[in-house]
């Protein structure tokens, strides 16, 4: 289990750093189902498949079109890649903040290691262990609203910076 949850874990740091919407390398819309998504994966990988395209040396759409296929057809790693992706877009926008609460005030998730609190749209504010530093903001899954998260001492009760 614990091997299982690193993979995912590499992932979710690999699509941090991606620069580009996969669903817009895809030509597929955020809603897609798992069946649009396998198969138009598969063409792409057919399509641009080094050994089925002669013709073309670069391989790089060919690895990036596997990338997505792997991160958007497993559960945890598109709900993640989603929450990533919104985070990326509201980054640059104006944040509602809800609420302001401390580490120690949310729960947490020791199979997935993630700290969690529920949203009043239904929704939930999650962000892994290892993020929660000084102070952070978090976006809900389902709507606009953040959660301001400080990261407090349990043994002091002070805020470390």
């Amino acid at each position: 289990m614990v091997g299982n949850l690193n993979g995912k874990y590499k992932h979710y740091c690999m699509f941090k750093k991606l620069m580009e919407n996969l669903y817009e390398l895809l030509n597929l819309s955020e809603e897609a189902s798992v069946e649009e998504i396998k198969k138009h994966c598969q063409q792409l990988l057919l399509q641009t498949h080094p050994d089925k395209n002669k013709d073309s040396v670069d391989t790089t759409l060919f690895i990036k079109v596997q990338k997505a296929r792997e991160i958007l057809l497993d559960p945890h790693c598109r709900a993640n890649y989603n929450k990533t992706l919104k985070e990326n877009r509201l980054q640059n926008s104006q944040k509602i903040l809800f609420d302001k609460v401390y580490d120690d005030d949310l729960n947490f998730n020791e199979v997935t290691g993630e700290f969690f609190l529920d949203c009043r749209c239904g929704g939930l504010y999650t962000v892994l262990e290892s993020d929660i530093y000084g102070i952070i903001d978090i976006p809900c899954t389902n709507c606009t609203l953040f959660l301001r998260v400080t990261k407090q001492s349990t043994h002091t009760g002070l805020v470390k910076y």
